[in-house]
């Protein structure tokens, strides 16, 4: 099957350090480096998976510190948006970019901010007349329409919805991140979204992993690796360091270990500075990252149970998932079954749960599972099986390969 030449328009980029640069990698991964081609707003250059030759950066926020203090946030990003679009330079410049690459589809990782990739996608796939394929991974939508912001909600949340559906309609095909998000979105902008999620390379992760025993005096060693999002996952987080705290307080020889890239460390020192017990190991590259969890007694997802970040996350699968339950380490999952990632882990049993916001029960999660090895081996086997079987990357690759390939043919992929 000859694959088309790709176009991703994502501030973020692909092969970088963050979840999504990370799981676009593994999704173009082994495509032809020369059929794809990216226009993104990264500022980082720490690049782990070189899938792509040809980049053209925009930068986005030309005027946005002084703008942000005199206006706010929202509108700061608006006004950077529309001198963008009134001198026409970053459209031009992007569309001769985009002209000399030759892409036969646009897929679109879909964002809020920069203000900018709300209309860029769009306006490319109409002028180069060439299909597009949008990707939402977060409910941001219902992020920005939940603002109390009277102005903003007034001009911008409007205009919001109504870029939405023009986006959505327009577009070849839509995808989501999980089968939750599928259904809700369908239920509110009338038209089908199929569901993609991160996979993960059997290969490099059917190394057999150390035998669970008898502790004795050596550490007990919780991870947990990824972003540090106020409206994500920090203050669940936060419950499970203070827990490990308390549990140090009655002699317990237990520790958390916190992995993410370095743009993490200011919220790590802000919220987990002088917890007993915690220390922050920075960025891991992903050829360390399985040794990393295999490595480690407990792995740790917690998910905020506050309804600001509930409205953001609940309908997404944290792209770490599949790679948490291949790693064959029990996973402990804190947060309300609201959010996908959570009933996930309930339903289909890879995790132990605690979807109450509760320190006692989280403690009492802890201290059950560090005395029961035989249990953490064979919720961790469960785990890996389930990972094995429903999230392999290279079936993910085919189907992502097959519904490129056929939208840039013309044709209408099927869910």
């Amino acid at each position: 099957m000859e694959l088309p030449r790709v176009l991703i328009v994502s501030p973020t980029r692909i092969g970088s350090q963050t979840a999504t640069g990370v799981v676009m990698a593994n999704f173009f991964r082994r495509w032809p480096t020369g059929s794809i081609g990216q226009i993104h707003s990264d500022q980082y250059s720490d690049i782990e998976h070189d899938v792509c030759q040809h980049y053209y950066y925009v930068k986005s926020h030309r005027k946005q510190k002084r703008l942000t203090r005199m206006f706010g946030e929202s509108f700061a990003d608006v006004l950077d948006f529309r001198w963008l679009q009134w001198t026409g330079e970053t459209l031009k410049a992007a569309l001769a970019w985009s002209k000399r690459f030759r892409p036969h589809v646009i897929y679109y990782r879909g964002v809020d901010k920069p203000y900018l990739y709300r209309w860029l996608p769009l306006k490319l796939a109409w002028s180069m007349d060439i299909p597009l394929v949008t990707h939402i991974m977060d409910d941001w939508p219902a992020r920005s329409e939940s603002t109390k912001d009277k102005g903003i909600k007034k001009h911008l949340v409007p205009a919001l919805e109504n870029h939405l559906q023009e986006l959505f309609s327009a577009s070849a095909v839509n995808l989501s991140i999980c089968s939750r998000m599928s259904e809700a979105f369908e239920a509110r902008y009338g038209m089908l979204f199929i569901p993609f999620h991160n996979g993960i390379d059997v290969d490099v992760w059917s190394a057999p992993r150390k035998k669970m025993g008898a502790r004795g005096d050596r550490r007990f060693r919780m991870v947990y690796t990824g972003s540090l999002a106020l409206d994500m996952q920090i203050f669940s987080l936060k419950d499970i360091a203070e827990v490990v705290s308390d549990l140090r307080k009655r002699d317990i020889n237990i520790g958390l270990e916190i992995y993410g890239a370095k743009w993490w460390l200011p919220n790590y020192k802000k919220y987990f500075h002088g917890i007993d017990g915690v220390r922050y190991g920075g960025f891991v590259p992903r050829s360390e990252f399985p040794r990393l969890l295999m490595a480690a007694d407990l792995l740790v997802l917690p998910v905020n149970f506050d309804e600001k970040s509930l409205r953001y996350v609940r309908y997404s699968l944290a792209n770490k998932a599949p790679e948490y339950m291949a790693s064959g380490t029990p996973v402990l999952v804190y947060g309300p079954r609201e959010a996908a990632t959570v009933e996930y882990a309930a339903s289909e049993g890879w995790g132990h749960v605690v979807s109450q916001c509760s320190k006692e029960k989280l403690q009492a999660a802890i201290l059950d599972l560090m005395s029961s090895p035989d249990k953490r081996v064979e919720m961790g086997q469960k785990a890996r099986a389930l990972a094995f079987s429903r999230h392999d990357a290279a079936k993910v690759r085919t189907q992502f390969r097959t519904l490129l390939t056929q939208v840039a043919r013309g044709e209408r992929p099927k869910a």
